[in-house]
This record gives structure tokens, sequence and C-alpha cells, in this order.
């Protein structure tokens, strides 16, 4: 459940990176892999701050093989960070903005049917068409009669461009366009010698759009768009209890929003002449269609994806230096909501092939003959949950000055993923 839109922290607004492999110690747990923990920068009795600013552009680039000129970028990442006291020893403030803005051009290219073949003439192809519904016999002069057409057909063929390389085939270098805005800020105070508290927000946007849909047509027509938010809230303390014993209790929320994959272009199945509704408000577009041996046209067959999980963690561990030992034990409990809505195929899937009646599949778009639709139905929604929780004990044991021993246990319970209305297949 944790998969998605990852809160983002400043390089200046670090202070320690870590990233815990496969030896990592039993306090760690919940992940396969491997374990990142960022400990940002706090404040101090002096000010202290940072301006910073990088830029990129296409000045120097070169052109790419498949453009006619150089691609457009611009890119300008900038911030700051700003630490400060509010009360000398005790009370200090830290926060930190990044902001992010790219335009960047990326060309594309596809297969398109000629001006002849729209009007039903295909005697420019390498082999002649053939009618397979009669008997394999090829069409006169390679021209399908205009009365043949499917009136739906003449709206389809309305998505595809005309060639600008050559008559088939269409490049076009497309902008996408990236925002983000990254803000933050700490409090640490410092109440006694016994403890200390930190607060900690953190804020992540942004915005995408893709000109282009690459799960979709790579010709332009039918953009998407993602918006993201993330934020993160963390209260924690640490209490001592003598020179050798402590104790760590942490609260933390973690939310992710997140809207992939809008349509833009939301003209509706019914607008091309087809008899049926979008199978989603959020997901209506064109049909994909796919005709083999030119590129597809259309909306993606799935999305976008709509997606919100709320995180609520509670962390508390025991730290204690026994002569040559040295000790944690704690737990921690983790609550995990995800609400999301993926519509899969929501305006249908069409495909044309080259096998009936016509050996050419455009010519079997043109004249209405598809061998396969999919149209997705249903309900999109889920609201998914689930919650770990665990309890952990190690040691470091130092045995002599050449040799220490780590060990220890982790026990954790995770249960399995439940939908608040009952719609996971078992």
């Amino acid at each position: 459940l944790d998969a998605g839109y990852a809160l983002t922290i400043p390089v200046d607004a670090i202070a320690e990176f870590r990233i815990l492999t496969l030896n990592a110690p039993p306090e760690y747990g919940g992940f396969t892999g491997s374990t990142t923990s960022v400990v940002t920068r706090s404040g101090g009795n002096e000010v202290h701050g940072t301006l910073y600013e990088f830029f990129r552009n296409d000045l120097l680039d070169t052109r790419n093989f498949f453009s006619k000129n150089v691609e457009p970028l611009k890119q300008n990442q900038f911030g700051g960070t700003l630490g400060t006291p509010l009360k000398k020893d005790r009370l200090f403030l830290f926060g930190y903005y990044e902001g992010f803005r790219n335009h960047q051009g990326i060309t594309q290219s596809a297969t398109v049917p000629t001006a002849a073949e729209r009007a039903g003439d295909f005697s420019g192809l390498s082999s002649p068409l053939l009618n397979y519904a009669a008997g394999g016999v090829p069409y006169p002069g390679g021209k399908i009669p205009s009365d043949q057409f499917s009136p739906i057909a003449q709206n389809i063929i309305k998505l595809y461009p005309l060639g600008n390389v050559s008559p088939s085939i269409y490049t076009a270098t497309e902008v996408t366009r990236q925002t983000a805005e990254r803000g933050g800020a700490r409090l640490d105070f410092n109440q006694s010698s016994r403890d200390q508290f930190f607060a900690r927000y953190a804020l992540s946007t942004g915005e995408n759009f893709n000109p282009i849909d690459f799960r979709g047509s790579p010709l332009p027509g039918f953009p998407t768009r993602d918006d993201l938010r993330a934020q993160s809230a963390v209260v924690s303390n640490v209490h001592v209890f003598s020179p050798a014993m402590s104790n760590s209790l942490r609260v933390a929320f973690f939310r992710y929003w997140f809207d992939y994959e809008q349509r833009l272009n939301k003209t509706p199945p019914s607008a091309l002449g087809f008899e049926y509704a979008s199978a989603s408000a959020l997901g209506q577009g064109p049909p994909f269609f796919n005709v083999t041996g030119y590129s597809p046209i259309g909306s993606a067959t799935s999305g976008p994806r709509l997606s919100a999980q709320n995180t609520y963690e509670a962390q508390d561990g025991l730290s204690w230096f026994l002569g040559k030992h040295s000790l944690k034990v704690g737990g921690e409990f983790r609550r995990n909501q995800l609400n999301i809505s993926q519509p899969t195929v929501p305006n249908g899937l069409i495909i044309f092939s080259s096998s009936f009646p016509a050996s050419d599949a455009f010519a079997n778009l043109l004249m209405g003959y598809s061998v396969g639709v999919d149209l997705g139905f249903g309900q999109f929604d889920r609201g998914l949950r689930t919650w770990n929780s665990a309890l952990y004990f190690q040691d470091e044991y130092r045995v002599s000055r050449r040799l220490t021993l780590n060990y220890g246990l982790r026990w954790e319970v995770i249960t399995p993923i439940s939908e608040i209305e009952n719609r996971l297949t078992p």
C-alpha cells in the first residue's frame, strides 16, 4: 500500500541520509530489499541559510536525429533554507522551499494512413489489397468503393494527422511541462537535559502535462495531466532516564493524493457515432483503436488512476547501555488506508487486423470490420485497508576490542488487505 508518489526533501534540508540493505538491524522492518532513513536539518543558535538555482536549457544541445530542430528545453530548480533560534539553547526553527520548472520537447514518429488510403485507394501498397471475403482476389485497382465506407470510420480517420515526413510518416516535437513545489519546517524544543522534542511538517505538490500519452497513442491530440500532493507530519520525543538509558517515541502521519493520467481530450465515444457512453466520467475520452501496421489512435485503455493514501504510524524504542551490551527493544504500529479508482477500458478497445475482409487493417477500419472489441464496466473504485505491527529486540555485544556480535529478533504482524465493501476476490 505504500507504493506511489514519494515525499521528496531538497538536498540542502537533509542532515543525514542512510540506506539500510539486507543486514539492517531488527528495529527496521516491514520492507524487503532496503530501507531509506532521512534526517532533516534543524535550526541552531546562529541564523544560517542557503539560496540556490540550477538551470538547464537547449542552447548547447544537439538536434535529435528524428527532429528537424533542437528540442526545446527550459529547466529551473531553485530554492532556499533558513535556520534560526527562537530561544537560545531551547527553541529552534528550520524551514525550506524548492521549486522546479521543466519545459522539455520530445520527438515522436508514427505511421499514419496516407491521403489516398483515407479515400479508399490502396494501390500504393507493396502488395495488392486482397478481398478475403471474395476468396482472396484483389480489389479492382486496389480501391475500395466509397459505398462500402463506414460512417463511423469517417469520424475515426479524422483523429489521424496527415504525414509530414512522408505520406505515411508523421513526426512532431511536443513540449512536456513539469511543475513542482516542495516546502517544510522543523521545530526543535529542548525542554530540559532529559527531554527533547521536535515537530516537522513537509509538503510536496506537482503537476505534469503530457501532450502525448506514453501508454496510449504516439500521436498528439490525446494529452493527459498528472496532479500530485504529498504531506507528512511527525512529532517526536526523546527522554533520557540516565546516561545509560533513553527512550524515543515518534508519532507520524503521511498522506498522498495522486491523480494520474487525467484525460484532457474528453470526446465521448458517442461523438464518433458509437451507441454507448463511457463507463467512467473520470476516464471519458475517445476509444482506443489498435490498427495492425499503423500507429494506434485514441485514449489509453486504462486510467486515469485516482488514489489517496493515509498512513498513521507510532513507534517507541528503548535504548540501554549495559556493560558490554548495547540493547534496544521497542515496537511500532502502522495503519494504512488507500482509496483508489482506476477505470479499465472505459471507452472501449477496438482492434482492426489484416485478416478479414481485406488484407490491410486500415482498409478494414474504413469499412467498419473489427476483429475484437473490449469494454470495461462496473465499479472501478476500491477502499483498501490494512494494519501492521511489530516488536523487536536487538543487542550489540562487544566481546573484545576486535570482535562485536550483533543479534536480535523481530516479530511482525501484517494483516491481509481488506476492502471496505468486501469487493476483493479471494
